[in-house]
């Protein structure tokens, strides 16, 4: 788990490294990156940058999941909700 987790905070939350000349692991970096914008169509879209695709990760046995969501609180209750899918849990 040692490697796995030092893995997992470098690539989410607010504060990971988005750059693949950066990354440690650079395997399925474009993948765990979002792009960002105002939201508008056509010509009023407006790519302002990327941010991480995962807000946070959990560990589930010795699985380290990244938990994909627009913050912590949503990205870990994504992974809770695959968890106890995987147990049988209701």
């Amino acid at each position: 788990m040692q490697y796995g987790t030092a893995l997992a905070e470098e690539v989410t939350g607010d504060d990971a490294v988005l750059s693949s000349e950066l990354m440690t692991w650079k395997e399925g970096s474009n993948e765990r990156r979002t792009i960002i914008g105002s939201g508008g169509t056509g010509g009023d879209a407006a790519f302002s940058g990327a941010a991480a695709r995962y807000a946070d990760f959990a560990i589930f046995g010795n699985v380290v999941m990244l938990c994909e969501g627009t913050d912590s609180a949503h990205s870990l209750e994504r992974c809770r909700a695959l968890i106890a899918a995987v147990q049988g849990a209701d």
